[in-house]
């Protein structure tokens, strides 16, 4: 366990509270927790400001149950993900919450929280300010735990005075006198911590200016009383500081003006001591995350100094003293199981000019100090509370060197005059060790924080390493196995549904089905007392019906539907294979029965009612959201009959899910579902075997042999019904030429790809579709790997020498491509043997599919994993004319002597007919070289070994609703 909480009260008072500040009129009814200012602070990371707004909007003047407050609080945490620190502060009049389960004390302070690289753990506290009765007396009734540390304070000798806090007016700054020789002065900050566990923080590049310039104008009142003298100062304190993030790098401007005023003890009387003091700071700094567990800061900056002094009662008004400061500086930080231990190293050099006394000539002075400090930090229980051990250990050596000069007065060090190049040196040396053992009281369980998040390893929650944000949550509108992932599989149901590691069919939201002799006429018999999943925008008032189902198909196929444009309206796996075409009509019967009238006899029809495009959605929902001018909400929040509950999604970061209470085939075996997004496989691999995630898909080849002697891990396997591909697109010259086509795959070496990107997990493929399903031809031989034809080939086609060709790299790994980019770097070299120049081209996932639907690139890297276990979901989806209008077909190509194969096998019954012409079809595609086929992979998927119940999906899905964490 590791320290991960800083005080935000600290942060205020030091003037470093970068944030931006969010003010709204609050109100006031009885009992009711408002936030009334919220103040946002990132350190970490940069995250996007609408962290801010969404928190502003949904908490600022609301009046918030528990559980309406833990919900906010979710908003600050899915921040921590994105930036790895942040506070907020609350400003709330003290009053009691109830909302019969649970009663809360609320006062004005700051809520903070700090995320983990390593661990993933989050931790949030709240640091109290109270408010100030009417007599002015410290208001502590409602707070046991501030008695307790008042009375401990009172025991040690210490006492507390109340004054009122100049930044909040109506609440109190307490100081601490100590009646010793020296005194104590500080504010009591008093901590509650939970300890919510989240997924996993991901880096993000993100450029913009966040956290515009902030004020503070504080004022310190504090009083010193020690056996020998009565010393009273007053320290008026205003901070300015802009900040400019970009990346990883952030530049700060800060400036200050501090007035301060003093008294010193002098023979019957005192003499007062005034200082004014301007300063411009300036600095730049770069984080490097070196691991999870440690990461390195560097920084560099410069500071100017002004400082004007006048003492005495005359009074006497000293030279002006103007420094400049420059400083270097490292930070290194380890966070380990056991404890945190961050060492520190700074050098800081100084040039002041100054008037000394009584010579007013202007005289500079350089000062050198370089600094070490080590902070170790080890946490412990005792009696059931947390405690942490610090120490910290500082040293320092610092130089002085003057120009030449007789004495220095102010400063007392004194110098003889000597060469013309003679100077003063003086050395000093510190030392400090610090040790502090800070406590934390650990809230119960039904404490409003931990409602926040359930730790990521307690019973009943499963983290699940996915490799990529999705693109939406309406598996209609996209066609990537990521996105259905995070939406159909989890959220969804179909009419009829393919039993979890197998291509076969069982009935779904469908109890049973009837279909006519000519093969046109589908009748579903639906099942009763199906729910769907409420939100706080909807709330279903009535089960599952007909109307769910004829709306569902009705805007895909429908133009004049008013959903049918909404969200972009774009429907590929829909009209890719046809369906707009094949289904004439879908009608209601009765509010349990659904009749399909298709157009014509289509074979795979059943199977493709098993898709994730023909997830059923609510038309309840739909009609709702259509009267409220927020018909799109639909798309982004999902409502749906499926096992688990969409809560929150933070794009790049994680999805939470709650299990479906009410879930028409029983409850899932989990209480929630976490997808940790972590694009990077070794990342995966990393949190898996710290057990941060329990399931983690498209591991590296490289490392499955690690995984298999791992005993905590179960490495699972199944033959992939996928394809890896490169897709040519014809409409693109020189592409469109086919023997270019033709060149290309020749100059292509497979072997080595297999070898160097599958490891042994793949096979060399010479078909779209793999050798076990049915209608593959074997009899077609692969273009054989041959340099020397290949260039024959370019020169026929006239392509000269030195051409240049795009080649797009996905940025994710798949089951049928575990590294596009090597691959890519792969091809590039084997095609610049042959004069070909590929430029490889990337981009984030969901730009990446938007754009080669689009047609831009020339040469694409995709892949298909099978939905239904029919070679007609590979060949019309991938490759036919309808799926290159909706852009499913990368090449853009289209071939009428393929259609008149694939559209035959479609609407016969025949399954030896069938297969005849898919072989027929495979033997165009040879010929054409609509694009190079690659690999067909074996798909591993390693599992914590406390997972039960978890199968490999031969179609690529990853379901959760029959697994069960076994401690």
């Amino acid at each position: 366990m590791i320290k991960k909480t800083i005080a935000a009260a600290a942060i205020a008072a030091c003037g470093c509270a970068w944030g931006s500040t969010y003010t709204s009129s609050p109100v006031s009814p009885a009992s009711c927790a408002i936030l009334s200012e919220v103040v946002i602070t990132q350190r970490e990371l940069i995250g996007p400001s609408y962290l801010a707004d969404e928190f502003e909007k949904n908490v600022t003047g609301r009046c918030l149950t528990s559980e309406q407050m833990a919900e906010a609080v979710m908003t600050l945490e899915s921040a921590v993900h994105q930036a790895g620190f942040i506070t907020a502060q609350i400003s709330v009049p003290p009053q009691n919450v109830s909302d019969g389960t649970l009663t809360l004390h609320y006062l004005p302070g700051y809520l903070s929280g700090y995320r983990d690289k390593e661990s993933g753990d989050t931790r949030f506290g709240l640091n109290l300010i109270f408010p100030q009765r009417a007599d002015g007396q410290l208001n502590i009734r409602d707070t046991e735990l501030g008695m307790t540390h008042l009375n401990q304070l009172s025991g040690l000798g210490v006492q507390a005075a109340v004054e009122p806090d100049p930044l909040n007016p109506g609440n109190s700054v307490i100081t601490i006198t100590q009646q010793k020789k020296r005194s104590i002065n500080g504010s009591l900050e008093i901590n509650n911590y939970g300890s919510p566990s989240t997924g996993s923080r991901q880096i993000s590049n993100r450029l913009g200016i966040e956290n515009p310039l902030q004020l503070y104008d504080r004022l310190f009142i504090y009083t010193l009383r020690d056996m020998d003298s009565d010393h009273s100062a007053g320290v008026k304190f205003i901070y300015g500081q802009y900040r400019l993030p970009f990346r990883h790098w952030e530049f700060t401007a800060g400036g200050s003006y501090i007035e301060q005023k003093q008294q010193y003890p002098v023979y019957r009387g005192s003499l007062d001591y005034f200082t004014r003091s301007k300063t411009l700071d300036l600095n730049l700094g770069r984080k490097l995350l070196l691991t999870p567990a440690h990461d390195i800061t560097l920084s560099s900056g410069i500071s100017a100094v002004t400082r004007h002094v006048t003492f005495g009662h005359a009074p006497l008004t000293l030279p002006e003293r103007r420094s400049v400061y420059w400083n270097t500086g490292l930070n290194h930080r380890w966070y380990l199981p056991d404890f945190t231990f961050q060492y520190q190293v700074q050098y800081k050099h100084s040039l002041n000019r100054f008037g000394a006394l009584p010579v007013t000539e202007k005289k500079l002075k350089h000062t050198r100090q370089l600094m070490a400090e080590t902070t170790l930090t080890v946490p412990f229980r005792l009696a059931g509370q947390v405690f942490y051990y610090e120490n910290v250990m500082r040293g320092s050596v610092n130089a002085d060197k003057a120009d030449e000069m007789d004495y220095e007065s102010l400063s007392g060090r004194y110098s003889v005059r000597g060469y013309p190049f003679s100077h003063s040196m003086s050395a000093a040396r510190a030392f400090i060790s610090r040790n502090e053992v800070v406590w934390q009281q650990v809230l119960p369980d039904h404490n409003l924080y931990l409602a926040v998040s359930a730790s990521v390893n307690a019973a009943g929650t499963l983290v699940f390493c996915s490799e990529g944000s999705p693109e939406g949550f309406n598996p209609q509108l996209f066609t990537s196995g990521t996105t259905y992932d995070a939406s159909s599989v989890p959220l969804y149901n179909r009419l009829v549904e393919f039993k979890a590691g197998t291509t076969e069919l069982e009935p779904g939201l469908a109890e049973s089905w009837d279909v006519s002799e000519d093969g046109k006429t589908y009748t579903f018999h639906l099942r009763k007392g199906v729910k769907f999943h409420s939100s706080k925008e909807f709330k279903p008032t009535r089960d599952f019906n007909a109307d769910d189902v004829v709306f569902t198909f009705d805007r895909q196929k429908n133009a004049d539907n008013p959903y049918h444009k909404v969200s972009g309206g774009s429907y590929e796996y829909f009209s890719g294979m046809d369906m707009d075409k094949i289904i004439d009509k879908v009608e209601k019967v009765d509010d349990n029965t659904v009749r399909f009238q298709l157009s014509r006899s289509e074979a795979p029809f059943l199977a493709n009612l098993g898709m994730d495009f023909a997830s059923i959605l609510s038309a309840e929902y739909a009609d709702q959201m259509l009267k409220a001018g927020t018909p799109e909400k639909v798309d982004l929040n999902p409502i749906g009959t499926g096992p688990f509950v969409l809560q929150q999604y933070q794009k790049d970061s994680r999805i939470l899910y709650k299990a479906n209470e009410d879930y028409w085939n029983g409850k899932p075996k989990i209480d929630r579902l976490v997808f940790s997004i972590t694009p990077d496989a070794s990342v995966r691999y990393a949190k898996l075997q710290k057990n941060e995630c329990q399931v983690m898909p498209y591991p590296n080849p490289a490392d499955l042999e690690r995984m298999r002697a791992d005993k905590n891990i179960v490495l699972k396997e199944q033959p992939g019904l996928n394809v890896g591909y490169l897709s040519y697109n014809v409409t693109k010259k020189p592409l469109d030429n086919v023997k270019v086509r033709q060149a290309l795959n020749m100059a292509v070496n497979k072997d080595a790809i297999i070898d160097a990107v599958y490891q042994g997990a793949g096979q060399k493929a010479k078909n779209l579709i793999p050798p076990t399903m049915w209608g593959y031809n074997n009899s077609i031989e692969d273009y054989p790997y041959d340099p020397e034809k290949a260039k024959a080939l370019l020169k026929e086609a006239g392509v000269e020498n030195g051409v240049e060709i795009d080649l797009w790299a996905m940025p994710v790994q798949r089951p049928y491509n575990p590294n596009a980019r090597r691959m890519a770097e792969m091809i590039q070299a084997d095609w610049a043997k042959v004069g070909v120049k590929a430029k490889i081209v990337t981009y984030e996932w969901g730009e990446y599919l938007k754009r080669a639907k689009a047609g831009e690139p020339q040469t694409v890297m995709m892949g298909w994993t099978g939905d239904n276990g029919d070679p007609d979901n590979f060949f019309a989806t991938l490759f036919s004319c309808a799926a290159k209008e909706q852009g499913s077909n990368y090449s853009k190509w289209c071939d009428q002597s393929f259609e008149n194969i694939i559209l035959p096998a479609r609407t016969t019954a025949d399954p030896k007919e069938r297969a005849k012409l898919y072989e027929q079809a495979q033997v165009v595609m040879k010929e054409q070289a609509p694009a190079l086929i690659v690999a067909h992979s074996t798909v591993f998927e390693p599992v914590r070994k406390e997972v039960k119940g978890y199968v490999v999906d031969p179609l690529g899905k990853h379901h959760f609703d029959n697994v069960s964490i076994e401690k």
